[in-house]
């Protein structure tokens, strides 16, 4: 490994430090979940990963985070009622998420010598009864390198991330996890599933179709998977979409490589001070 190659790997590795840290700010009062998929698909799921990654045939990759808010709590309640009529809070909080995940991406495309940007990054909200859900969607082009008819995970995550919730892989449909360098907690329903604090210094996970994958025994075996199918709403449940005049709004001009949703908690928790400041005036 070269002196340069090194240096892109400590800068990757310390921005998702830095960044991870960010999350756990906000661990109290408002709780993070996320999922694969859309925002209004994750806002109907309530039984979700706190940070997934669904990836594509291609290498890019579908990333969505989801904040919980307790609507028992009067200062999350004001917090999350605010910024679901604010359509200028939510578009500030896209910007700077993704300056965020602009950061992690600069350093992995370094690192990796692989073109990656982010597009498509919006916003949603829902309610549930007690719960409010704030979600953020973005694909992240270049995530999974392409190998043939395999995908391969590795960096940003590789370089000094360690997740503090629930680290989740769907890979496309008919594919499996055939080799990881971290053996994962569960690997069931077309998920792949770290566990919160697991050390994944040198992280790949290698991904192929399904009928390829390899069993233990290295024999090669059908291993197809089911996937999990989008979350139905919960009676009572109410999904603020574009469609519906909602304030869910898209990141104009959001052209940047990308990152995991480290750090995202962080512009949350400044967002929430804000609107709760302009509330007490």
């Amino acid at each position: 490994m070269t002196d340069r190659t090194s240096v892109r790997r400590a800068r990757t590795g310390f921005l998702l430090v830095a960044l991870a840290v960010s999350l756990a700010v906000l661990a109290t009062p408002v709780a993070a979940v996320s999922a694969a998929g859309t925002p209004e698909q994750v806002a109907e799921n309530r039984s979700v990963p706190s940070f997934a990654v669904d990836l594509r045939t291609d290498g890019s990759a579908a990333v969505t985070v989801v904040y919980a808010f307790d609507l028992t709590a009067d200062g999350e309640a004001a917090a999350f009622e605010q910024l679901r009529s604010d359509g200028a809070a939510l578009a500030e909080y896209e910007n700077r998420t993704t300056e965020r995940l602009r950061r992690v991406a600069n350093a992995t495309e370094a690192a990796t010598g692989r073109s990656m940007r982010v597009s498509a990054a919006e916003s949603t909200t829902a309610r549930d009864g007690s719960t409010g859900v704030v979600a953020i969607s973005a694909v992240w082009q270049g995530l999974a390198a392409v190998d043939g008819d395999r995908l391969v995970v590795s960096e940003p995550f590789a370089s000094g991330f360690e997740p503090d919730r629930p680290f989740v892989v769907t890979p496309p449909e008919g594919y499996a996890l055939a080799d990881s360098a971290v053996d994962p907690a569960n690997a069931t329903d077309g998920r792949v599933i770290w566990s919160p604090g697991t050390d994944l210094s040198g992280f790949e996970a290698a991904f192929a179709p399904s009928d390829r994958t390899a069993t233990a025994d290295g024999s090669e075996a059908d291993a197809t998977t089911d996937r999990p199918s989008a979350g139905t709403s919960p009676d009572g449940s109410d999904t603020d979409t574009l469609a519906e005049g909602s304030t869910t709004s898209e990141g104009a001009g959001s052209t940047a490589a990308d990152g995991p949703g480290f750090g995202i908690s962080l512009t949350v928790a400044a967002l929430l001070v804000a609107v709760l400041v302009r509330r007490g005036d």
